[in-house]
């Protein structure tokens, strides 16, 4: 008995085609295939993580961010790394004496490139019977700048007669600075100067002094046990690590707001004591200030 095969049941490749690319589509909330025709995915997911939009992939993402934290351009805000640090918190130093008493930031928030440098934004006062709108107080401005075609002029109230704008380049605020000039159409005249922030100064400065401790254990006697007993009586500078191990004798400089601490009730400058506990033990040390004449 002979068997022949039935090829009219088996599919066609040309049937398969339509069955393979659906298989093969991915589902997305923005559509970015072709036509289908060429095999290309008609469905896929894109999602830019610079705007958390899903319009556009990141690799594509023309738009300009600026992240006021940190001051950078390139990542996101959800990315910021100064957003994730730990926060800083004051610091309580030369809590030891009620008069050597004060709080402290560390140092390192302290950032001198944000000092006040050359300025570039003017300050407009208005005098005068008449009134000026913001916009024509930009006007004129822009009349003393011509060659700065592509800024972008903003003029800011400043109060109820003045004006603040910012200004291309310093030689453009240099060119304009002082220049007084009457807008006879306001009745108005307008004073230009440069603009700065007011300069605040400190209202104190610690006093750097020697001073000898005395009391300290043995087991407290290394460069960050003697750090933190110094910043019992204000914020601890240097230790004098020779003298330790020549003479063992504690010689610490401290930075201190007040040093009425050590004067005695006669005014003569004396020492005082002050308690310290270190694994369930208190301490009492003794902090001298360094007399003129000592020769470490």
């Amino acid at each position: 008995m002979s068997v022949v095969a039935d090829h009219t049941a088996q599919p066609q490749p040309q049937q398969m085609a339509p069955a393979a690319t659906s298989s093969a589509t991915a589902t997305g909330p923005v559509s970015v295939g072709g036509d289908g025709a060429s095999g290309s995915l008609e469905n896929v997911k894109v999602w830019c993580s610079r705007c958390q939009v899903a319009s556009h992939m990141t690799k594509v993402c023309t738009v300009q961010h600026y992240y006021c934290i940190c001051d950078k351009h390139n990542h996101s805000t959800w990315w910021c790394q100064v957003l994730k640090q730990p926060k800083p918190v004051i610091a309580m130093m030369g809590s030891g004496h009620a008069n050597t008493l004060f709080y402290s930031l560390p140092d390192s928030l302290f950032r001198d490139n944000l000092a006040q440098g050359p300025s570039t934004t003017a300050l407009i006062f208005v005098t005068g019977e008449g009134t000026i709108s913001v916009v024509e107080v930009q006007d004129q401005i822009v009349r003393l700048c011509p060659t700065q075609k592509k800024w972008t002029w903003e003029a800011v109230p400043n109060g109820d007669k003045a004006f603040k704008i910012s200004i291309p380049s310093q030689e453009d605020i240099d060119h304009i600075n002082g220049m007084e000039f009457m807008v006879r159409i306001s009745k108005v005249m307008l004073s230009i100067s440069t603009w700065r922030m007011d300069h605040i100064d400190p209202a104190f400065e610690l006093q750097q002094v020697w001073v000898h401790v005395t009391g300290v254990p043995l087991e407290l006697r290394h460069f960050l046990g003697m750090w933190g007993v110094g910043s019992l009586i204000g914020q601890t500078l240097d230790i004098d690590m020779f003298n330790l191990s020549c003479r063992a004798k504690i010689r610490i400089l401290v930075g201190m707001i007040d040093t009425s601490a050590f004067l005695d009730d006669s005014g003569e400058y004396s020492s005082f004591a002050s308690n310290l506990v270190v694994k369930l033990k208190g301490y009492e040390f003794r902090y001298e200030l360094e007399p003129h004449d000592c020769v470490p």
